[in-house]
């Protein structure tokens, strides 16, 4: 398997919306028009 060397990780929205209710919200996400919330990983 091949390490991808992504800044971003993709989420869907339910999924976003669960890792905030877990407390996992990371700072520096961003929220693009399609749905697709990206959270950078420091």
């Amino acid at each position: 398997m091949k390490k991808q060397n992504n800044d971003k990780k993709e989420f869907k929205v339910e999924e976003l919306e669960q890792r905030l209710e877990m407390g996992r919200w990371a700072v520096g996400g961003e929220c693009e028009s399609g749905g697709i919330c990206y959270i950078q990983e420091f």
